[in-house]
C-alpha cells in the first residue's frame, strides 16, 4: 500500500487514531505504565486482593506464586505492594530482581540483601549498622591488606553441646542478625515489613533458585518479613515440589479458560475495551481476539495491537476479524519458532485428544512458553494454544 499523502483529507486524524490505538495497546508490556494511565481491568479473584487478605493478618506469611509468561502476575504484585503500603501499619517494597542481580549468577544472599536494602529506606532515620549492611550488599572498595586474614591464630574446640547449624549456613549470619535488628525497629514504630519478589520464574539457573527458596526464605522468616515471591512453574512438578514446601501458600496465576468461564471472558472483553473504542475496534473483533488468546493476558493484547498494525496497513478504517485472523495467523508463526519434533508431536497428541503428563523439562518448557495451557480447574486441563492449533492441524493435513 503507498503512504498516505500528508494533504489528503483526514489522513492526519486516521493516522492519530492508529498511533493511540498502538500506544495504548503497547502499554501492557509496562505494567507499572498501565496501572498509571488507569488501563487496568480487576479480574475475576484478583491475586492482588487474596496476597493482601492474607498478609493483613499474618504480616510474615511466604506465599510463592507461580503462573506462566504473561498471566499478569507482575501487575498483581505491584496493585498488592501499593495496597499494603496504604495500610498504616504496614510497608512493602516491590523488588524486580532481574534489575538488581544478574539472574544466571543467583547464590544465597541475594534476597536477604535486596529485602534489606529496601527495608532500609522505610526506616524513618538511618540506623546503626545500615551503611554496613549497604556495604555488604553492594560492594565496596578497600586496600588489599584489609582483605587479608589469619586463620591459624585460633582453634575451635567443640563443647558437649553443639548448636545446630542455621538453615542459611551460606549467607553470613551476622548480615541476618542486622536485617533482623532493622525489622524489629520497624515494628517497634507498628510497622511490619513485607518483600514482593518478581522476574525470579525467568531464572534459569535451577540450583541457584532453590538455594535461594532453601536459604533466604528460611533467613527473612527468621527477622518476621512477608514474603511473596514469583517463581517458575517447574516448582509444581517432580523435584520442585520440595522448593513449593519452603512457603506457606501456593498461589497459581493461570490464564483465562475461556471455554468453562464467563465472567473470565467478560474480563478478558473489558480489557480490550478499556484501551479502544468501540469505532476501531468492534465487539465482533474483540471476542475473536479472546478466543485466539487462549486467556492469557499478555497474548490477548499482543494479538490486538497487531491486528491494529494489519487493519492499518491495509487501509481500513476499522478492524475486521479477518485482521484478527492475520495477527492469529502470524503470532502463531512465532510460537513455532523452535519447537522440536519432540516438542510437535507431543503438542499434536494433546491436540489430537491425548493427555498430556509432565514428564520432563520439555514439558515444563512447553508449558512455561504457552504453547500448551494449563487450566487448574477444577477440573484441571491442558489444551494447544489456539495460535497453533490450526498451524498443527495443517501440518497433520
Amino acid at each position: 500500500m503507498p503512504p498516505v499523502a500528508a494533504h489528503a483529507p483526514g489522513a492526519m486524524s486516521r493516522r492519530a487514531r492508529f498511533r493511540g490505538y498502538m500506544a495504548r495497546m503497547a502499554a501492557a508490556a509496562d505494567p507499572t505504565l498501565a496501572i498509571e494511565q488507569q488501563m487496568y481491568v480487576p479480574p475475576p479473584r484478583a491475586l492482588a486482593e487474596v496476597l493482601v487478605r492474607h498478609l493483613e493478618i499474618e504480616p510474615a506469611g511466604r506465599h510463592l506464586v507461580v503462573g506462566g509468561i504473561g498471566s499478569g502476575k507482575t501487575t498483581q504484585l505491584l496493585l498488592a505492594t501499593q495496597a499494603l503500603n496504604s495500610m498504616p501499619d504496614m510497608c512493602a517494597a516491590y523488588i524486580d530482581v532481574s534489575r538488581k542481580r544478574d539472574l544466571v549468577k543467583l547464590k544465597p544472599g541475594c534476597l536477604v540483601a535486596l529485602a534489606g536494602l529496601a527495608l532500609l529506606e522505610h526506616l524513618p532515620t538511618a540506623p546503626e549498622g545500615g551503611k554496613g549492611f549497604a556495604s555488604w550488599a553492594n560492594g565496596y572498595a578497600c586496600e588489599p591488606w584489609e582483605l587479608e586474614y589469619d586463620d591459624g591464630q585460633f582453634v575451635t574446640v567443640d563443647g558437649v553441646v553443639t548448636p545446630p547449624e542455621p538453615a542459611w549456613p551460606e549467607i553470613d549470619a551476622h548480615w541476618v542478625q542486622q536485617l533482623s535488628f532493622f525489622a524489629e525497629q520497624l515494628h517497634r514504630n507498628g510497622r511490619s515489613f513485607v518483600a514482593l519478589f518478581d522476574s525470579l520464574d525467568r531464572s534459569s539457573n535451577r540450583e541457584g533458585f532453590a538455594q535461594l527458596v532453601e536459604q533466604d526464605i528460611a533467613a527473612l522468616h527468621r527477622c518476621q518479613i512477608g514474603v511473596v515471591l514469583i517463581g517458575p512453574i517447574r516448582s509444581l512438578e517432580g523435584f520442585g515440589r520440595l522448593e513449593v514446601d519452603r512457603f506457606d501458600r501456593l498461589h497459581m496465576q493461570a490464564p483465562v479458560d475461556i471455554e468453562r468461564d464467563p465472567a473470565g471472558r467478560e474480563f478478558l472483553f473489558r480489557v480490550l475495551r478499556a484501551r479502544a473504542e468501540e469505532s476501531l475496534l468492534p465487539d465482533a473483533a474483540v471476542h475473536a481476539c479472546v478466543a485466539a488468546s487462549g486467556g492469557v493476558l499478555r497474548d490477548l493484547i499482543s494479538i490486538a495491537r497487531a491486528a491494529g498494525d494489519e487493519t492499518y496497513l491495509a487501509g481500513a478504517d476499522q478492524i475486521a476479524p479477518d485482521h484478527v485472523a492475520a495477527a492469529v495467523d502470524d503470532f502463531g508463526r512465532s510460537m513455532m519458532v523452535g519447537l522440536r519434533p519432540t516438542d510437535i508431536a507431543t503438542l499434536k497428541h494433546l491436540r489430537g485428544g491425548g493427555g498430556f503428563v509432565w514428564t520432563s523439562d520439555d514439558d515444563v518448557t512447553l508449558v512455561a512458553t504457552r504453547r500448551i495451557l494449563h487450566y487448574p480447574g477444577p477440573p484441571a486441563r491442558y489444551q494447544v494454544h489456539p495460535a497453533i492449533a490450526s498451524l498443527l492441524d495443517q501440518k497433520a493435513s
